[in-house]
């Protein structure tokens, strides 16, 4: 039987704006509590483009629409997100790797631990043994 509430349609039930309203909320906060922060950005965004679109007159409107997509035609507007996203990615690469490296030091130390302690019933450690061939210490 599944599990969680049933869908039930309701022909004769009519939505309000209030309802709306609390669905839309509902919406976002789960939008920001599962993380996705592109998605909240992008709904900034259209925010954004919603009230300029209501508060500004038209002429200004005009000339702010022309300069913005004169500005996405430009190599400007490609060359500073990707330089962004560069760091951003060799950050995040680095510090990945480094996560790793001391994940697979805290496992090679328990295995040497588990392998060589396992029959005699006592757990002793080894001055100077590796269980493979691969030194973490010794390569950067």
């Amino acid at each position: 039987m599944k599990q969680g509430k049933d869908k039930k349609s309701h022909p004769d039930k009519q939505t309000n704006f209030w309802d709306f309203l609390i669905n839309f909320t509902d919406k976002l906060f789960e939008l920001f509590r599962s993380g996705y922060l592109s998605g909240a950005i992008l709904l900034a965004f259209f925010i954004i483009i919603v009230i300029l679109v209501i508060k500004l007159p038209s002429a200004p409107l005009i000339i702010f629409i022309s300069s913005f997509f004169n500005f996405l035609s430009e190599e400007k507007f490609y060359v500073f997100p990707l330089c962004a996203l560069i760091f951003i990615m060799i950050y995040w690469c680095i510090r990945q790797r480094n996560e790793y490296k001391k994940e697979i030091k805290r496992l090679q130390n328990i295995r040497k631990e588990l392998m060589h302690g396992l029959n005699s019933g006592e757990l002793k450690t080894l001055s100077n043994h590796n269980s493979c061939d691969f030194d973490f210490d010794k390569e950067g």
